[in-house]
């Protein structure tokens, strides 16, 4: 009987223990050189997006490429550079950027003072005739 009411007792915590354990996923992935590339949702247009924010002297060096597909015809894109605030993210400086083929690129630094930063894209991709707005962002500390 004690065996039996052993066993029991063992399935019940094997079938009820995986339930209580939380499971943590992530949604960036940095790679080497401080290159950022986000775990995304499929995007029609576009084949990646890659974002760069790091600092030096008291300058933040932002960085972008977006890569489209075979066909895409152009990308028009705009960057913000956000600080983190008690209230949100407030916009410290925004670049607007246009390429007329599938791949478009941007580098630009701007003054900053120490705390969190976003660098963030939102960018329009027309490939094949059809227009597709895609964003993402990347944070870093300075």
């Amino acid at each position: 009987m004690k065996k039996k009411s052993l066993i029991v007792l063992l399935l019940i915590l094997a079938f009820t223990l995986p339930q209580c354990i939380k499971a943590f996923a992530t949604t960036d992935i940095v790679q080497p050189l401080g290159a950022y590339v986000p775990i995304t949702p499929l995007w029609t247009n576009v084949n990646n997006i890659t974002l760069g924010l790091s600092f030096n002297s008291g300058q933040a060096t932002c960085t972008g490429v977006i890569r489209g597909i075979t066909g895409t015809t152009k990308i028009n894109a705009t960057f913000y550079l956000e600080r983190s605030s008690s209230y949100g993210w407030t916009l410290v400086k925004s670049w607007s950027v246009s390429s007329m083929s599938s791949t478009l690129s941007f580098s630009d630094n701007c003054a900053v003072t120490s705390g969190v930063y976003q660098l963030r894209v939102v960018a329009d991709v027309t490939a094949n005739g059809l227009t597709e707005q895609v964003s993402t962002s990347y944070q870093n500390m300075y």
